[in-house]
């Protein structure tokens, strides 16, 4: 259990304490008027208030309160003197009350840290561990950016807390180095005209033996820190924030000070005391309230929120971001976006947690720049000045301003320039025409053939000209021009074998074979037949063409067989990640769940002694075969899936691929919200979890129907995900907000940076049919050539537009998809029906027993729910929606 180890906590006397709303109206002063009086100061560098933070400040940096901390004591003690007894709160209260001496229950916290931990070196030795290692919360920063010595609105901080996140806070964000009063002595010599910031640690430090944690040692403030409280607080008011007042020490303190006759005014600015809504008073505080008219209260949402509106408002909107430098730990930056204690619920921390969020997964250009080249042939030597232009020019196409970039790169080749540099430039070139979209692809090419003629042997570059080509059959071709050259390459190969492949795949007309591709295959393991040539998975590819393509039943068995022996013959191999792959691949896994179960625990026995780069990749596919357990046939999945993410090994991980896996299980399976809530707020902030952006933003906005905080996501993993796939995911977002008109623009733009085409057209058809443009969906199909999947998703979208319009139908069409697509429910297991099925059904409206077909697919997989929710053929059946409500 986590708590902010400081005497003076949030403890409230809870018998003897006044509410907020009980106190007289004129003793209560808005957050406005005190940011007011904070502002409007007669110096940029002498403030008109000091500060005096208690535990409270501390809760969003993850040390809990001292409530917490006397619960836990309260069990320890009833345990030690009731040994065989269950903890029974009334019995304590009796024992305390008439068996003992040392129990104070005005100061409870003092009373038990004493009475269990009874020397002081096991009292600091406890506070060590729990505030070692702590990171400072948002509240700090805003209030070290309040501190500037050049436009300062503090100067000297108290506290109560023997943490030290104050000092850090300074050392992490701020240019200044605080001056730092840990103990009694340090203190004297401290004065109020020094320029940097004061931190005054009113009970001590726990690097100190003398902190200052029991009843008798918090009555009076030690000596020298008292006369310095003294001396500091004639010259500055003093605001209060996460301190209830329950010792003797600090209260009697201020209140002898505003209770003296004497020519000093203490505290001429005023006490404003910051309070929670539903925080009680204690009758310390009370009583200064009542015997002072210089003190005041002031409702707050919390330290975090008001040093928010605090820096927003005196600095007029100017976000922390400015003065971070970056030198700054990505540490603390990681825990501001993870908003464990959900602070964006304050406009300004949300907007600068965005901000953060974007700036935090911004790659440092020289990354950037290795990862964009990471092709080794373009890896090559240039100078300081190249080097600089290139980061300009990269600067340029990563903020998609491709115009300069372009005018840029053309400068250079104009010029007489070395030849590494003069690669790197048509490398540049290549990528900004493709990123521009198809109606550059001619002009890339061109690039490409430039790039080309600086090495003409080099294999790379011919594969990366084959590959700017849209048009399938044109993509082997180019390959082609090379064969001579490269045909005892096995990369080059393999990638030639990929795209006729591809062609067949497709169903496209041209000259290529299936025979050829195989044959190019063989060729390439004649070269290197270990198990890393991808050449053995391209071959399996080939081998379940072949199988869809045979019709007789003793060749569909010698195709099988020599699938399998490729993977045998690697049995020696059987912990490599590459075997896993092969025997994962689609026409070797089988369809059912007990197989996937056996995989997946192999997977994580192998996981147990692998090294941690090996993990990383046992985790993915452990991962991925945790969630297409669905689609499996025969026994229960949900309750397998169940069993591998509730194994210790698996729940106590950092993995994102576990994660995920949980996150993905109680989102759409189980459908826990609450532990969902837990899971996603962790993963959210984990730049590796951008592989599974698509899953994140769908729970975003199906479990949690915020659009938003998928959106402030999706910014978050931009630049780990290619261009396309970002603004095809915003796409669907401004969809679900129903947003049309932007989700069509933003769907254009993920075509122009590689959408591939049929996912492009599929995706703008649905986008019409759901903003009921019927007539443009038909337009759309009638003008659209894709391969056979494709074309009966869009024929569907088709004729379902006809009718909405009023129109005829083309049944003939709608049987035929029937026909292909099927409905698959035996009696030993259960598979999802086709949606292809239950939506050509719906629009024949003839066979009703789609009805139970959408209830049976949900039954089996509850994510369903959501995903028929939003498409307009499908009706979801009135059916009670699963769900738990939201954690708090």
């Amino acid at each position: 259990m986590l708590l902010v180890v400081n005497l003076l906590n949030w403890i409230m006397l809870f018998m003897k304490s006044t509410r907020l709303n009980e106190i007289q109206e004129h003793k209560i002063k808005s957050e406005s008027e005190l940011i007011f009086f904070i502002k409007n100061r007669i110096s940029d560098r002498i403030p008109n208030y000091s500060l005096l933070l208690g535990s409270g400040c501390s809760v969003t940096s993850d040390i809990g309160t001292g409530l917490d901390l006397v619960e836990q004591w309260k069990k320890e003690y009833f345990n030690l003197v009731f040994p065989d007894n269950d903890y029974c709160e009334n019995k304590l209260k009796e024992h305390l009350s008439t068996q003992t001496s040392w129990y104070k229950e005005c100061n409870e916290y003092s009373s038990f840290f004493e009475k269990i931990y009874h020397l002081p070196v096991q009292r600091r030795k406890f506070i060590q561990s729990q505030v070692d290692g702590k990171i400072p919360s948002i509240g700090y920063a805003y209030l070290v950016s309040l501190c500037d010595k050049n436009n300062k609105y503090f100067d000297t901080i108290y506290t109560t807390n023997f943490d030290d996140l104050i000092n850090d806070s300074f050392y992490q964000f701020g240019q200044d180095r605080p001056i730092l009063c840990a103990h009694d002595s340090s203190v004297t010599s401290l004065s109020t005209h020094t320029e940097r910031p004061k931190i005054i640690k009113l009970h001590g430090d726990y690097l100190y033996d003398g902190i200052k944690s029991t009843n008798n040692e918090t009555v009076t403030l030690d000596k020298n820190t008292e006369a310095k409280f003294r001396e500091f607080s004639k010259d500055f008011g003093l605001i209060v924030l996460g301190y209830a007042g329950n010792d003797d020490s600090v209260m009697n303190c201020i209140s002898n000070l505003l209770s003296e006759d004497s020519e000093a005014d203490y505290f001429e600015n005023g006490i404003y005391w910051c309070v929670r809504k539903n925080d009680k008073i204690s009758d310390k505080l009370k009583v200064l309230l009542n015997n002072s008219d210089k003190v005041f209260l002031v409702e707050i949402e919390g330290f975090d929120e008001f040093m928010a509106k605090v820096n927003t408002t005196v600095k007029n909107d100017i976000s922390i971001l400015n003065e971070f430098n970056e030198t700054k730990k990505d540490k603390i930056i990681n825990n501001f976006v993870e908003d464990k204690y959900n602070l964006t619920k304050n406009d300004t921390i949300k907007k600068d947690i965005a901000s953060l969020k974007k700036k935090n997964t911004q790659k440092d250009i020289l990354e950037y720049i290795i990862d964009f080249n990471s092709n080794e042939s373009l890896n090559m030597s240039i100078n300081d000045s190249e080097f600089k232009s290139l980061l300009n020019i990269d600067k340029n196409i990563k903020s998609e301003d491709f115009a300069n970039a372009k005018s840029t790169c053309l400068r250079y080749l104009s010029d007489d320039i070395s030849i590494d540099f003069r690669k790197k430039i048509l490398d540049r070139l290549i990528s900004i025409n493709k990123l521009q979209g198809p109606d550059y692809e001619l002009d890339a090419i061109r690039f490409s053939d430039e790039l080309i003629k600086t090495d003409e042997f080099e294999s790379q570059y011919l594969i990366r000209k084959a590959f700017l080509y849209s048009d399938l059959v044109k993509r082997v071709d180019a390959l082609m021009e090379g064969y001579d050259k490269f045909n005892n390459e096995s990369f080059y190969l393999n990638r030639l074998s990929q795209c006729i492949i591809d062609i067949i795949e497709s169903k496209v007309k041209s000259i290529y074979t299936l025979a050829q591709a195989k044959e190019f295959l063989e060729q390439s393991l004649r070269i290197n037949p270990t198990i890393k040539n991808k050449a053995n998975s391209l071959l399996l590819d080939v081998l379940s063409l072949e199988y869809k393509e045979c019709s007789n039943k003793d060749s569909k068995e010698k195709i099988k067989e020599k699938a399998n022996k490729i993977v045998t013959d690697f049995k020696v191999n059987n912990h490599s990640i590459e075997f896993f792959k092969l025997k994962l691949h689609s026409f070797i896994d089988t369809e059912l769940t007990s197989d996937s179960k056996q995989m997946i625990s192999d997977l994580l026995s192998v996981r147990n002694f692998s090294n941690s780069s090996k993990k990383v990749e046992l985790e993915k596919l452990i991962a991925s075969s945790l969630l297409s357990l669905r689609f499996k046939k025969g026994g229960d999945y949900k309750s397998d899936f169940e069993d591998v993410i509730n194994a210790d090994e698996f729940k106590e991980s950092n993995s994102v691929h576990f994660l995920v896996s949980r996150l993905f299980y109680f989102s759409y399976i189980s459908l826990n919200k609450n532990l969902a809530f837990e899971l996603i707020n962790k993963i959210k902030s984990m730049e590796e979890s951008s592989t599974y952006y698509d899953i994140i933003t769908s729970i975003f906005v199906d479990i949690f129907q915020s659009v938003e905080d998928a959106t402030i996501y999706l910014e978050f993993v931009k630049n780990s995900i290619s261009l396309s796939d970002y603004y095809k995911e915003l796409s669907e977002l401004l969809l679900a907000n129903g947003e049309y008109k932007e989700s069509l623009a933003n769907l254009e733009t993920a075509y122009l940076r590689g959408m591939k085409k049929d996912e492009y057209i599929i995706f703008k058809s649905f986008l019409f049919l759901v903003s009921e443009r019927y007539s443009d969906v038909i337009h759309l199909v009638d003008c659209t050539n894709v391969d056979e999947e494709s074309a009966d998703i869009l024929e569907i979208n088709k004729q379902f537009s006809l009718k909405s319009l009023g129109k005829s139908i083309d049944e003939s069409k709608l049987y035929e998809i029937i026909s292909k697509s099927g409905k698959s429910k035996s009696s030993e297991s259960y598979e999802l029906t086709s949606d292809k099925w239950i939506c050509a059904n719906i629009i024949l409206d003839k066979n009703k027993q789609y009805n139970r077909h959408i209830t049976d697919n949900i039954e089996h997989y509850p994510g369903l729910y959501y995903r028929y929710e939003r498409w307009p053929i499908i009706k979801v059946p009135d059916m009670k929606k699963k769900g738990l409500k939201l954690a708090s």
